[in-house]
């Protein structure tokens, strides 16, 4: 999402259903030949398998809702959230399971500029990777892989 979006734009209200996961989240009935070809119907898995192979905390960079960052959390990982939408992390404190509160963190942030306080992490998630990367070295912020 964009930091300029407002906080009750429809695509918010729709990005759940619109990036549906089969196992880990709402809508798998819009699951569809779209969203394979996009690689969105397996990659709550794809990084769940992943964390569990590395000890650390998960920086999850675009975190929006918790698609992501919920499983995670579920699955025990320490997960820290970072989005420049206030109306997408609205959405994830609301639907936010009170039994992994103390696993996900998250805060708004713009991920060219943020300034965290943890620095190591195990790995990070986001959909524009190489970018998210490069934003990330040129912050000084480690990750195991």
């Amino acid at each position: 999402m964009n930091a300029n979006l407002p906080d009750a734009d429809a695509s918010i209200l729709y990005y759940d259903s619109d990036y549906p996961s089969a196992d880990h989240g709402l809508y798998s009935e819009n699951l569809d030949p779209t969203t394979e070809q996009q690689g969105v119907a397996g990659d709550v898995d794809r990084y769940l398998e992943l964390a569990s192979k590395l000890d650390g905390s998960i920086l999850e960079v675009g975190c929006g809702s918790g698609r992501v960052a919920i499983p995670l959390a579920r699955a025990g990982h320490k997960t820290h959230g970072v989005d420049v939408s206030s109306g997408m992390l609205e959405s994830l404190r609301a639907k936010l399971p009170s039994a992994v509160a103390d696993r996900l963190t998250f805060e708004r942030a713009d991920a060219t500029t943020m300034e965290l306080e943890e620095r190591d992490f195990a790995f990070c998630g986001g959909d524009e990777f190489p970018e998210i990367m490069q934003c990330l070295e040129e912050q000084n912020i480690r990750l195991a892989i």
